[in-house]
């Protein structure tokens, strides 16, 4: 919701709250606000409860209230995903070209999306590296493996030792969040021969998003494309908006003018 101009993007929490529009002291400012929201009444004004976004900026008047919900909406379909999704493994595809190892040991992976099962309706991106310096030379091995091979670079995730009756359990959402598995993900790495097993370390989460499957939702007339990377890729990646859908990422030969690193 909000980043400084000239700064690398960060991911910055949107911090919610909760309140009531008093019917009383908002008189007819909110009865004009409810109708503008196209929210019904049924004669006489009743409070209002309302979720506050606490980044608000001096210009959120120019911002549609419909775009600001679809942010909320987004949010809370996360939130029910990690309430309510169940432990299964999650594959990822590498995103983007691999960078010198010596320049750079992170490397960006897509999420595969899935329609069958409801724990792998999601989009995310993830920029990950080694735990250590062994761990990166299995991975870059097996890059560069699957590279003469003509293979798909695909991770799955191996599911760490847990208890059940834990809130926590290591879902999706927790595996990349949460403090508990110390920010990391062991990975198989799919096509590997010798079947290799290493943690990754989470770096960054520039997308993560679970998929609107209600009956509302249509395909968009125009194609939409999330763009994300640093200062030395940057990709492109086709953004879903109802299954079933494509997925596809593009790397671009450079930065366009204006983005940050």
């Amino acid at each position: 919701m909000s980043i400084f101009v000239g700064t690398d993007a960060r991911r910055v929490p949107l911090m919610i709250a909760q309140s009531v529009l008093d019917a009383k002291t908002g008189g007819m400012g909110l009865k004009d606000f409810k109708e503008r929201a196209g929210l019904l009444d049924d004669g006489d004004l009743q409070n209002m409860n309302v979720m506050i976004n606490t980044c608000m900026n001096p210009w959120q008047w120019n911002e549609s209230i419909f775009a600001i919900g679809e942010l909320f909406r987004r949010i809370v379909l996360n939130c029910i995903g990690r309430v309510e999704d169940s432990v299964v493994n999650h594959r990822f595809i590498l995103s983007g070209s691999f960078v010198d190892i010596s320049k750079d040991k992170s490397i960006y992976i897509e999420y595969l999306t899935g329609a069958d099962v409801p724990e792998h309706q999601y989009q995310v991106s993830v920029k990950v590296e080694g735990d250590c310096d062994a761990d990166q030379r299995t991975l870059s091995n097996y890059i560069n493996s699957c590279s003469i091979k003509d293979l798909p670079v695909v991770f799955e995730t191996v599911t760490p030792s847990y208890d059940d009756k834990d809130d926590n359990v290591p879902n999706l959402y927790n595996i990349l969040h949460l403090q508990d598995w110390k920010q990391k993900i062991c990975v198989k790495l799919v096509n590997d021969p010798d079947g290799n097993i290493i943690p990754l370390k989470v770096l960054d989460i520039p997308r993560y998003q679970r998929l609107d499957m209600s009956s509302t939702v249509t395909y968009p007339e125009k194609q939409k494309y999330f763009i994300y990377g640093d200062s030395t890729r940057t990709i492109m990646s086709h953004v879903m908006s109802k299954l079933p859908d494509f997925q596809h990422t593009v790397t671009l030969s450079g930065r366009p003018h204006s983005l940050t690193e």
